[in-house]
C-alpha cells in the first residue's frame, strides 16, 4: 500500500504533513492553491493571443490587443510570487540536495533555519520594502498601462506584487515556527 504522503504529493504537496502545520501555514496553501488558477487562465489568453496573431486579428494600430500582453504579465507575476510562498511551505522549494538529503533530521533542521531565518527573510523583507515605495508612488500618480489598449491601473498589480512579499514573508515565519 502507498503512503498516504506520497499519494498526496502528486495532487497537493500542501497536504503533506499538514497535521504539523499552523495557522500561517493553511493560510499560504489555501491561498496558492485558490490563485493556482490563474495559471489556466494565463494559458489560455497566451493561447487565444496567438491564434488571434497567427489570424492577423493584433496589429499595432488601435485595435490591437495590448491588454492581452499585459493580462499575461500581471497573471504570470502574481502566481509566481504566490508559489514562493506556497513552495516556502511544502518545502518544496529548489535546494541543492546532494548533501541535505543524507543528513540527520536536526541538521537539515539547522540548515532551514539558517537559510530561512538568516538569508531569505531579510531578503524578503528587504524586497517588501523597496516595492512598497514602488506600488506608493504608483498609487499616488494612478498609474496605467502606457498602451491606450492595455491594462489601466498599473499600480494594482504593484499593489499587489508588495502583498506577494507579505505573504512570502508570512509563510517564512510559519515555516520557522513549525
Amino acid at each position: 500500500m502507498q503512503d498516504p504522503d506520497q499519494i498526496a504529493s502528486i495532487s497537493d504537496p500542501g497536504e503533506i504533513g499538514r497535521s504539523d502545520h499552523n495557522a500561517g501555514d493553511r493560510l499560504i496553501v489555501t491561498i496558492s492553491n485558490f490563485l493556482a488558477w490563474l495559471f489556466p487562465i494565463l494559458m489560455l489568453v497566451i493561447v487565444v493571443q496567438v491564434l488571434l496573431r497567427n489570424f492577423g486579428r493584433i496589429d499595432i494600430g488601435p485595435g490591437n490587443q495590448a491588454w492581452m500582453d499585459d493580462l499575461q504579465w500581471w497573471l504570470y507575476g502574481i502566481a509566481c510570487l504566490v508559489g514562493v510562498g506556497y513552495a516556502v511551505t511544502t518545502n518544496s522549494h529548489v535546494r541543492v540536495d546532494i548533501f541535505y538529503d543524507n543528513y540527520a533530521p536536526s541538521k537539515q533542521s539547522r540548515i532551514d533555519m539558517f537559510a530561512l531565518g538568516w538569508l531569505f527573510l531579510p531578503f524578503t523583507m528587504l524586497s517588501w520594502d523597496v516595492t512598497f515605495h514602488y506600488a506608493y508612488a504608483s498609487v499616488l500618480a494612478g498609474e496605467g498601462s502606457d498602451s491606450p489598449n492595455g491594462l489601466h491601473n498599473l499600480w494594482a498589480l504593484k499593489v499587489l506584487m508588495n502583498l506577494c512579499f507579505v505573504l512570502i514573508g508570512v509563510a517564512i515565519v510559519a515555516r520557522l515556527i513549525r
